[in-house]
């Protein structure tokens, strides 16, 4: 029986756990202790506003979801006591006019229940994902309180970097989202019949891609705000705090949860878990092959490229510069990370196109219109967020496999967990308005909600008609 291919990065993950995550947990600790020697009193309160935001918005409501019962009924109750007793606590929060330093109680309580409510009446399709994933997001407030020292150690060497807070937003939402895929990945590979350690190893394995693709379009967000701002007074310094807290943001879930998971007790659980989820699935994936045959599939995404084409034409607001460098960072670093043009393509083409529907949707509903550079973090979270089901698409590509059988088994595999990772990389965006890092924390965080529901809800369509124009090669 031959070896399993581990990969330089499950192999380090998986082989060495306890020393891997005890260098990045130990480094990441005297990062944030030395950075935060040095800051003023009101940075360290925004700094500590986030992690507390953090831990309410995406840590709370991943663990209530995790443990919602089974039954409909019983999960539909469950899920709307959470998220009202978190509205209760909202409300009286604002009639005792309770506050603490710069944390906006009303926003990170608001943004709590509506995640707890998603995740807790979906929890089915995603429990086990989100069950994996906690110690991986755990991960990434620590990160995050690294990547926060990074910020501070670089404001003392020049002024003010405006876009620090936009920036931790968006890590915070990469790390998220990149811990949800990697738990989704190890409980596919036990269901299909890996050890504990083989399948953590094959779901680092398979995120570092994913996660080295989150880093290159950080460091494109951070020259898009240099671009988008003149009075910018050091493109370097804001390139470094975005290289810095993205590389932090990734690599604490991407080494520390496979390794956790390595050291699980074997257990049939996961495996019952998993196919239990794609039991409940797979109704709806049939329902999805009867109605999207090839023929329906290339016509359903014409419909979508011409409606992009016609947002492209009637919005008021063109694609500025930041919004470009972003969409071409994003079509170069996925064609060289997924070694896939394919990939490329059909990823590149549903983020430029569901850009610009969603601009155009915005103005005929009359909503205030976001700033370039909220539109492009947005842009650029659920590029990261989308990617997974692409991904998956890739991996399942096959010669002896139609194009409706591809297309099934990758949204078996990745549409779900894809869809929970939406939700806890939001959360975690608007967690920076939350802290009173950046104002519109909230509106990017929706708008990069909408844009990966438009994933989910296009994707079958897109990777069905990719499956079908590229043929079985």
């Amino acid at each position: 029986m031959s070896e399993p291919r581990l990969g330089l990065i499950g192999g380090i993950a998986a082989s060495r756990p306890l020393l891997a995550s005890a260098v990045i947990a130990f480094g990441f600790a005297a990062i944030a202790a030395v950075g935060f020697q040095r800051v003023d009193a009101a940075f360290e309160d925004a700094g500590l506003a986030m992690l507390a935001s953090l831990a309410l918005t995406v840590l709370l409501p991943a663990s209530a979801a995790a443990i919602a019962p089974k039954n409909f009924w019983l999960r539909a109750i469950y899920a709307g006591f959470a998220a009202g007793l978190l509205l209760a606590a909202r409300r009286l929060v604002l009639q005792l006019g309770v506050s603490w330093g710069p944390l906006d109680l009303d926003i990170a309580l608001a943004t709590a229940a509506a995640t707890v409510f998603l995740l807790a009446i979906g929890a089915p399709l995603w429990r086990a994902a989100l069950s994996h994933s906690l110690i991986g997001l755990s991960a990434v407030v620590l990160a995050i309180a690294a990547g926060l020292a990074a910020i501070a150690i670089e404001i003392a060497r020049v002024d003010l970097i405006a876009a620090a807070g936009p920036l931790t937003g968006l890590a915070a939402g990469m790390g998220a989202a990149l811990a949800v895929q990697i738990a989704a990945g190890f409980s596919r590979a036990f269901a299909e019949g890996r050890s504990n350690f083989e399948a953590a190893a094959e779901a680092a394995r398979d995120a570092a891609a994913p996660a080295f693709f989150g880093l290159v379009v950080g460091i494109a967000v951070a020259l898009a705000a240099v671009a988008n701002d003149p009075a910018a007074n050091d493109t370097m310094a804001t390139v470094r705090v975005a290289a810095a807290v993205m590389a932090f943001a990734v690599a604490a879930p991407l080494i520390m949860l496979p390794g956790a998971l390595s050291l699980r007790a074997p257990t049939e659980l996961t495996a019952v878990a998993e196919n239990r989820r794609r039991a409940m699935v797979r109704p709806f994936l049939n329902a999805v092959r009867t109605l999207l045959p090839p023929s329906s599939a290339i016509a359903a995404t014409s419909i979508f490229l011409i409606g992009a084409i016609v947002a492209a034409f009637q919005a008021r607001v063109p694609a500025g510069s930041g919004e470009i460098i972003v969409i071409a960072t994003v079509a170069a670093a996925s064609a060289l990370t997924f070694v896939s043009m394919r990939t490329s393509i059909v990823l590149t083409l549903f983020l430029l196109a569901a850009t610009r529907i969603s601009g155009w949707a915005i103005e005929i509903a009359g909503l205030a219109p976001l700033t370039e550079f909220a539109r492009v973090i947005a842009a650029a979270l659920a590029a990261a967020v989308s990617a997974q089901l692409f991904l998956a698409w890739r991996d399942r590509r096959n010669p002896r496999r139609k194009a409706r059988e591809v297309a099934q088994m990758a949204l078996a595999d990745a549409l779900f967990a894809m869809i929970a990772a939406s939700a806890l990389a939001a959360a975690a965006l608007a967690s920076s308005e939350a802290a009173g890092l950046w104002s519109e924390g909230v509106e990017a965080a929706a708008l990069a909600a909408a844009l990966s529901l438009a994933a989910a809800l296009v994707g079958p369509a897109l990777i069905t008609a990719a499956s079908a124009i590229f043929g079985r090669r």
